[in-house]
């Protein structure tokens, strides 16, 4: 609530009946705000530790201890990887602090030595709560459910032992026990635990050095189906790793599939940093070290299963229940009444170009005082609205789930799947112009409690049959969005894998029934923002996507253009000075200043 600019006067303007002329006050002059702070280097240890994380997160080359971690294109996604390399420095930060305290500078004076916490050690074994992600999983009730995965194929560029890659497999299982989860029927619901054999190490090598570049990339893609497809939550095991040996002078392919019950987008980025730290100590003959791991997943769900009956989340279902008055239409189709299953998913993928994209991470967010998340949210919202006529959208949005929630746990380094799922009213009003769609959308997104959270503790997780019921009743959205960050730094310059050129397969079995008429997904590679559009292929004409997507990239390239025009208003704070009150509350507050 910090405005971002302050204007000196002697007086204020006032109006002949003596009040305070609000249309005379003058507009903060942007040329004093646009000037960035002067470069100023650490001056202390934890400063330069802090410079330095911040540089290898963000793939900045020089970064000051007054520069803003937003406008150098931060974002929640990324403040968890500061977070992790942080404590690897001995550094105790939390998610909020990267929100409050937004410079080197002011961050350094809070962090701490870190904290011990208690975390479970060794190979886990037993019982492990489901998460409401999990139990969201199950619902679905796939007719292939084991076949359900996250897939990445990997270009290993130096020659490698495949005993070592053997072992890499076998140190992340041990490093990692989400990789061990298994799972029974019970009942209406399903059991998820540990099991701590690790002999059966799931790494094998397929050797195509004698087929041709066509054959080889033919052949992985159908070897890549038939792994993927092997995963089994049942008995195990639920990763896969396979190396593809293309011949003695070429790089080979490292495929690895995981089940999607036991990971996500940020476990990803531990994994890779973790399987490429065990190879170079490998390929170095080195002994792995035993690794301190963070709290576990259990733990992480053994507190959300508590949490899930506090008086805190049982407050927010007023919130939540307030869709149910909200009159919802379904998105059109071009073809009504046809199935939409996994083999009739098509992808449209389109992207702003680097300088687009540089604006759009760095310069939006200064302009308007907005996050990333809340910027993509009003071009969707603005494209879908070009498209139907309508001005509200229900979305399914996905967050990390790596919610600051518990001062005893450390999950910044622990394996899983964290993301929560929950509905977002897209509101656009009587809005017009795209700089009023930006402020209606921020104050929407900013008034849902814990990055919503608590939807799914209240709909899985919650004692209360009642409050699972109305939850349960809720409008169901029919279109997703998933803002999944920046990842170039994942596989790094010095890395020693790059993504493989070669298809991995599906990672969903095509009799799957898909779960959404739309799902929309942006991420930030080689220093692009790139979209993806998954929709149901016997829905729609491609056509009509492509004309989502035009407009989608349209809408964002206009904010773009208002934040470098020179007449573009300064928002502060104070343009949002209620953004976290839901729009009942608002009205009770403006009534009753109405009054006096």
């Amino acid at each position: 609530m910090v405005p971002s600019a302050f204007v000196m006067l002697e007086e204020l303007p006032l109006t002949p009946n003596g009040k305070v002329d609000r249309r005379a006050l003058p507009a903060p002059e942007r040329a004093g705000m646009d000037v960035k702070n002067e470069f100023a280097a650490p001056e202390t240890l934890i400063q330069e530790k802090l410079v330095r994380i911040w540089q290898e997160v963000l793939g900045i080359g020089k970064v000051g201890i007054r520069d803003n971690f937003f406008e150098l294109g931060g974002d929640s996604i990324l403040s968890i990887q500061v977070i992790a390399k942080a404590k690897l420095a001995g550094l105790h930060i939390t998610p909020i602090q990267i929100f409050q305290y937004q410079t080197i500078e002011q961050i350094a004076a809070a962090a701490k030595v870190s904290a011990c916490v208690e975390t479970e050690q060794g190979i886990l074994k037993g019982e492990v709560p489901l998460t409401p992600v999990q139990h969201w999983f199950f619902e679905q009730n796939h007719s292939r459910p084991h076949h359900w995965n996250q897939t990445i194929l990997l270009t290993l560029e130096a020659p490698t032992d495949l005993s070592v890659l053997r072992e890499v497999a076998r140190n992340i299982l041990i490093q990692h026990d989400a990789l061990r989860l298994r799972y029974q029927p019970a009942g209406e619901t399903w059991k998820q635990f540990y099991t701590d054999s690790i002999d059966d190490v799931p790494f094998s090598v397929t050797d195509l050095s004698g087929k041709t570049p066509r054959e080889q990339s033919a052949e992985i893609e159908e070897r890549a189906w038939t792994l993927q497809s092997s995963l089994n939550f049942l008995k195990g095991p639920v990763m896969r790793m396979v190396y593809f040996h293309l011949g003695e002078s070429k790089p080979g392919r490292l495929l690895i599939a995981i089940h999607h019950l036991a990971v996500d987008g940020v476990s990803w980025r531990i994994l890779m940093e973790d399987i490429q730290t065990i190879l170079q100590q490998l390929l170095k003959n080195e002994n792995v070290p035993s690794v301190v791991k963070s709290s576990s997943y259990r733990q992480w769900a053994q507190k959300l299963n508590d949490y899930a009956n506090s008086e805190e989340i049982l407050e927010e279902a007023e919130f939540w229940e307030k869709l149910s008055k909200e009159k919802i239409e379904p998105i059109p189709v071009d073809m009504p009444g046809e199935q939409n299953l996994e083999e009739h998913t098509e992808i449209l993928n389109s992207s702003l170009s680097s300088e687009e994209t540089l604006s759009l991470m760095q310069e939006v967010p200064s302009a308007y005082s907005t996050h990333i998340n809340e910027v993509l949210l009003t071009a969707l919202a603005r494209a879908f609205s070009r498209w139907t006529g309508r001005r509200k959208l229900l979305v399914e949005m996905e967050g990390h789930g790596r919610e600051e929630l518990f001062d005893d746990l450390d999950i910044s380094r622990t394996v899983g799947w964290f993301t929560t799922i929950f509905p977002v009213l897209l509101d656009l009003r009587n809005t017009i112009a795209t700089v009023d769609s930006l402020k209606i959308v921020k104050e929407q997104v900013r008034s849902i409690p814990k990055r919503g959270i608590g939807y799914g503790l209240l709909r899985y997780l919650t004692p209360d049959p009642a409050i699972r019921k109305d939850m349960q009743n809720l409008p169901t959205p029919e279109v997703s969005f998933n803002y999944l960050g920046q990842i170039d730094q994942v596989l790094g310059a010095n890395s020693l894998f790059s993504p493989a050129a070669e298809p991995a397969g599906p990672d969903r079995h095509p009799e799957n029934q898909r779960g959404n008429k739309i799902d929309i997904s942006a991420v930030v590679s080689n220093r692009q923002l790139r979209l993806t559009i998954m929709y149901g292929g016997r829905l729609y004409f491609r056509e009509t996507m492509e004309k989502l997507a035009n407009d989608f990239l349209g809408e964002l390239r206009e904010i773009i253009q208002l934040c470098k025009a020179p007449s573009a208003p300064a928002y502060t704070s104070s343009d949002f000075p209620l953004a976290n009150l839901n729009q009942e509350k608002l009205d009770k507050v403006l009534g009753k200043l109405n009054k006096k």
